[in-house]
């Protein structure tokens, strides 16, 4: 999941409808259709050559606003990349390691998974937990982030055009991913798939909230995606721990941004949509032993019956928990890190 909004969340006047739609439609993906048909056995089918290929774009998309938000952060020594560790551990780890904790209690996990997902080391593992892979993935992504910012900022202070020093790092970074994902056996491929959308969000950062993206810009990145989709079908078997997707995993992400920063970022969306994009990072960690309750007694035989369970009692209860659940730990981080008031 993306990186979460700083915990004292602000009003809706201040926030990024754009991230915000894009995050909450993300989240419905995984959570709504992805996740929840494999829970309808009655109903097969719904993963093909389309929706491999959504769900690439969809979690690259996920892993490119977290770049971009880090992006837009500064860091030049020690003490901030301290801060900047403890802050995105402050705000994952906890409930991470509580999913984990859910996950092992409901036979979500298989034996001995237990202690590589809580040191967050399932990444370089070839059987990652389910679902849970991707924090262990991103966390290796934010521990990364500072050098990436580091050098960034170092772009700043050379002679030659802004752009091309970022596409040019972009290229170059992409490249030795590739490399290394190809060199090393016993590593989670989608560590190597989806790190090139991290670089391209962070690296790009400043250029993609311009007041104004140029039209030619979303232009070229549509024909890029296309190519990207295009390329993708030269490897057929499981597309979304495939190479071969990372051309789609980096601009289709950056397609769908682009447009929602220019043509969405000022939409007043709907507070359901609100409370989705808040309650996301919970309800990606939370989905699936919920999914299991509704499930694991009485559920129906038939397909319609299936659906309507998940989609109209399971969902609602996955959305209304997770936000309820973020709101109650940001609140808690909150008074713990409240400064102790001085004596009177």
């Amino acid at each position: 999941m993306p990186e979460q909004q700083p915990l004292s969340t602000p009003a809706p006047r201040q926030r990024n409808q754009a991230i915000d739609l894009m995050r909450a439609t993300c989240i419905l993906w995984i959570v709504g259709f992805w996740h929840l048909l494999g829970y309808a056995e009655s109903i097969d089918g719904y993963k093909n050559d389309v929706t491999y290929r959504v769900t690439v774009v969809v979690l690259g998309l996920f892993v490119f606003i977290s770049g971009h938000l880090i992006g837009r952060s500064r860091i030049t020594n020690a003490a901030e990349v301290w801060r900047f560790y403890q802050r995105r551990m402050v705000r994952i780890y906890p409930p991470y390691l509580a999913a984990l904790l859910l996950f092992d209690l409901c036979g979500l996990l298989k034996p001995g998974q237990f202690i590589g997902a809580a040191l967050l080391s399932a990444s370089f593992s070839l059987e990652p937990p389910l679902t849970l892979w991707y924090i262990s993935m991103i966390v290796v992504f934010y521990l990364l982030a500072p050098l990436l910012l580091l050098l960034v900022h170092s772009l700043g202070q050379t002679p030659w055009s802004w752009t091309s020093n970022r596409l040019v790092v972009c290229a170059g970074i992409i490249g030795l991913n590739v490399l290394l994902g190809k060199l090393l056996d016993g590593v989670d491929a989608r560590l190597f798939l989806y790190f090139p959308s991290f670089v391209a969000g962070l690296v790009l950062s400043p250029a993609l909230v311009e007041p104004r993206v140029r039209f030619r810009t979303i232009a070229l990145t549509a024909l890029a995606t296309v190519a990207a989709t295009l390329f993708s079908f030269h490897h057929q078997a499981r597309i979304d721990s495939s190479l071969n997707a990372i051309p789609l995993a980096v601009f289709g992400p950056l397609l769908t941004f682009l447009v929602c920063e220019r043509w969405g970022r000022h939409l007043r969306l709907p507070p359901l949509i609100l409370a989705i994009s808040t309650a996301s990072f919970f309800m990606y960690l939370f989905h699936r032993p919920i999914f299991l309750l509704f499930t694991s007694h009485g559920f129906p035989s038939s397909a319609p019956l299936q659906l309507a369970v998940l989609l109209l009692l399971a969902l609602p209860v996955i959305v209304a928990v997770s936000w309820k659940g973020q709101a109650l730990y940001d609140s808690a981080v909150r008074r713990l890190q409240r400064p102790a008031a001085a004596p009177g």
